[in-house]
């Protein structure tokens, strides 16, 4: 005997808590062993729609159990949750059964029998309703495994990794793709004077402009072609000339006026002092 395997089919459950306001329960419940291997199978019924506090499913699922497990840790685990249209689905309640109550109250003939167990809230423990559920075991042979189920495959990965470690060798495992192979890498960008007619530029800053008045900014410097001659901007000198003519000959004549009329006073003054001093000699 190499595993055994435990058929477990959920039939309904009666009498749960309603964990809904608004909306009548939509139940389905996740089946697993707890305590063993994580990688085992969990299964999960289809929300029964219809019967609100008191589902029906009817699902059939297998859990296979290597020969050589400890059985005392395992335990059938029932988890039964509602659907919730919001804030997510909420758990209703759950069903503990230790695999060694299974293994004893089973049939010797490998015939199905059914069990009903009390349903426990989840955070509480208080018992709310019933779950029934039929089960049975069946043994499997090491050879002639005709079944192509993931129970079966994961039974068979079992059996190797027990046999590797009895015989203190773990196999290799075996990876889906090959190793990636070593790729060469792309050759580095070179700069250089890859076209003869365009010669490489050196890469400087340019020269800060002078400073002056009317100085024009020198042109960037172009690959390849030579820079463009820049003209001189063209000095007015015509019009600001004559203008500047005009204001220095009307500043010399306002000058020269009044030089002139106060030479002229200075004479007048002049003349009547002398005719004075002549007339008081005469007296």
């Amino acid at each position: 005997m190499a595993y055994r395997v435990l058929e477990l089919t959920l039939l309904s459950a009666v009498d749960l808590k309603k964990v809904t306001l608004l909306s009548r329960m939509r139940v389905y419940a996740f089946a697993s062993i707890s305590g063993g291997d994580p990688r085992m199978p969990t299964h999960c019924t289809n929300a029964d729609r219809a019967g609100g506090c008191s589902p029906s499913w009817n699902a059939v699922f297998h859990f296979p159990i290597p020969a050589a497990a400890d059985t005392r840790g395992l335990a059938l685990h029932v988890l039964l949750r509602a659907e919730r249209a919001v804030l997510g689905d909420r758990d209703v309640g759950e069903v503990f059964v230790p695999l060694d109550d299974l293994l004893a109250g089973a049939d010797k003939d490998g015939a199905p029998r059914s069990v009903s167990y009390q349903v426990r809230r989840p955070h509480t423990g208080r018992a709310h309703g019933a779950l029934y559920f039929c089960y049975k075991f069946t043994d499997i042979p090491a050879v002639g495994i005709t079944m192509d189920t993931k129970e079966v495959q994961y039974a068979k990965d079992k059996q190797d990794v027990e046999k590797a470690a009895a015989g203190g060798a773990m196999a290799a495992p075996v990876t889906a793709y090959p190793p990636p192979q070593a790729t060469a890498a792309y050759p580095p960008a070179t700069y250089g004077s890859r076209y003869p007619g365009y010669p490489p530029q050196p890469y400087a800053y340019p020269a800060p402009p002078p400073y002056g008045y009317n100085a024009a900014a020198p042109q960037p410097a172009m690959y390849g072609y030579a820079a463009p001659p820049v003209a001189a901007p063209a000095r007015h000198g015509g019009g600001g000339g004559m203008g500047m003519g005009l204001g220095l000959g009307l500043l010399g004549g306002a000058v020269g006026g009044m030089m002139v009329g106060d030479m002229m006073g200075d004479m007048e003054a002049d003349a009547a002092y002398d005719a004075g001093f002549n007339d008081a000699l005469a007296f």
